[in-house]
């Protein structure tokens, strides 16, 4: 069952065993002794590995849950610096497949040993329940959102260019702005449409509890 080893794989990433045995390390200089660390108790590459997933989607599950085992704040920012590098390495080089299946184990394996680095307050014992990547939903939105924009407000300006205006223009700088100067709209559509993009005041988070039968392997919106 992918379900199960999915759940195995995230908890090793995320609950960060580690020996407990100190003796045997090697010390750093004390001007790097906050890099210094207990051993790790599995290998990073060989967990995602045995996920049976793409590098590439348990990326998107460690980015999705893991803040939630974190208690501090200092430790989360450099775990959003290594996630950082993990996306650029991820869309670094090439469209060529093999090389592009590269970057992406390359990526994961950032991700997943910066997550586990930064994590210097690990606890055991106490469950969190994981949720699923919401790129895929933001993604879906993003996409009907563009093309509903295109065609509702491509008389925008009577611009004979008009009709060349990006998706990413029309949601980041042309509608919001449209929303500010409460500019008079054709039809409801419209209205909807830009309070939809445009008004954040009722947005709440929801997240999608992983449940033990259901696994997203698809990444939307990425070829290959």
């Amino acid at each position: 069952d992918k379900s199960l080893f999915l759940f195995r794989a995230l908890g090793k990433i995320l609950y960060c065993k580690r020996t407990e045995i100190k003796d045997d390390l090697q010390s750093l200089p004390s001007h790097l002794s906050h890099h210094e660390r207990p051993h790790l108790l599995t290998d990073p590459e060989a967990v995602f590995d045995g996920a049976h997933m793409s590098s590439d989607m348990f990326t998107l599950y460690l980015h999705q849950n893991y803040i939630e085992f974190f208690q501090e704040i200092e430790d989360v920012e450099p775990a959003i610096d290594y996630l950082s590098d993990s996306d650029v390495i991820n869309h670094m080089w090439t469209e060529i497949q093999e090389k592009r299946s590269l970057s992406n184990e390359c990526s994961c394996s950032v991700a997943s040993r910066g997550i586990m680095f930064s994590n210097t307050h690990t606890t055991t014992g106490k469950w969190r329940p994981l949720h699923k990547p919401q790129w895929n939903t933001v993604h879906k939105q993003y996409f009907e959102n563009s093309s509903s924009a295109k065609s509702l407000f491509l008389h925008l300006g009577s611009s004979t260019h008009s009709h060349l205006w990006m998706p990413i223009d029309l949601q980041t700088e042309i509608l919001p702005y449209m929303a500010i100067i409460n500019i008079p709209l054709r039809n409801w559509d419209q209205a909807s449409l830009l309070h939809t993009i445009t008004s954040f005041k009722s947005y709440k988070r929801r997240y999608e509890q992983l449940g033990e039968t259901e696994v997203e392997e698809n990444i939307v919106g990425q070829n290959g």
